[in-house]
């Protein structure tokens, strides 16, 4: 005899994979490539000399693939940035389609992220209100690129 508690399927969707990359390709068969999985960006700092309203920004591809596992229905997902000074900023939600099993759904959010600050930042994946999984990474601070001046060469 086999007995089968419903209370205890999985009632969301599971993660397959949630990262940041510096490139997606999605191939003609529907099959996506990630490009340079990265948890790490080095920012070099504008130099003094700078206009004093240039902004710098870094470009943040998240991608995440969700599997239906034991849910199927239509549900919204969407990421909340934090940064580290705490705030946070809820990005647009996706409506994404769960048909059972091995069947999924996979985003890709496109950010350009101001710096601001540097530090360690997270996005949490967020299906119905509840967080699936949280993707850190850091921004680093660089030292401004410096120009020297050429010395004139002396001839011995």
């Amino acid at each position: 005899v086999l007995l089968v508690c419903l209370a205890m399927a999985n009632a969301k969707p599971l993660v397959q994979v949630a990262c940041l990359c510096e490139r997606v390709l999605q191939e003609k068969d529907g099959v996506f490539s990630l490009i340079r999985v990265v948890d790490t960006y080095t920012v070099s700092k504008l130099p003094q000399t700078a206009p004093p309203d240039m902004k710098q920004a870094i470009e943040l591809n998240a991608f995440v693939s969700l599997k239906s596992g034991d849910f199927v229905g239509e549900s919204d997902v969407w990421l909340v940035l934090h940064y580290p000074s705490a705030k946070t900023k809820e990005l647009p939600k996706t409506k994404m389609v769960f048909t059972g099993y091995e069947s999924g759904s996979n985003f890709l959010g496109k950010l350009m992220l101001e710096v601001k600050e540097y530090g360690l930042y997270s996005f949490d994946v967020v299906w119905n209100d509840e967080i699936l999984t949280r993707i850190p990474f850091k921004l680093v601070s660089e030292p401004p690129i410096q120009t020297k001046e050429l010395e004139p060469s002396s001839k011995s």
